[in-house]
């Protein structure tokens, strides 16, 4: 079996699915899933709140201070992390949106 990576980039087109055995079209859609955004949502902020509060640099009491953290890096990965969090909340205001949404349509189904 061959290296695919030519069909990165000059990608087989539509009616030529090429290694596909049963020689269909692929069946993976590109809408978003409700779990992935749920769990990438909370990963997110997760990590997000854990770099942008600094206990990245919390050391035992009575080390010594780590000579190699600055303000400057420790002010980037505060802000990186700031940066995370929000997509993280960014993520989950979509999730929720797709959650209501999904739900007003099955309500509308079902009159």
């Amino acid at each position: 079996m061959g290296s695919n990576i030519l069909d990165v980039f000059n990608p087989p087109s539509k009616s030529n699915p090429g290694n596909n055995p049963d020689n269909s079209t692929d069946k993976k859609s590109d809408k978003p899933c409700l779990q992935c955004l749920t769990v990438s949502s909370a990963v997110m902020i997760g990590a997000g709140t854990y770099l942008a509060s600094g206990l990245v640099f919390r050391q035992k009491e009575g080390a010594p201070p780590n000579p190699n953290v600055t303000k400057n890096w420790k002010f980037a990965v505060k802000g990186f992390g700031s940066f995370v969090l929000g997509l993280g909340i960014y993520r989950g205001i979509a999730a929720a949106r797709m959650y209501f949404d999904e739900s007003a349509a099955k309500e509308k189904k079902l009159e």
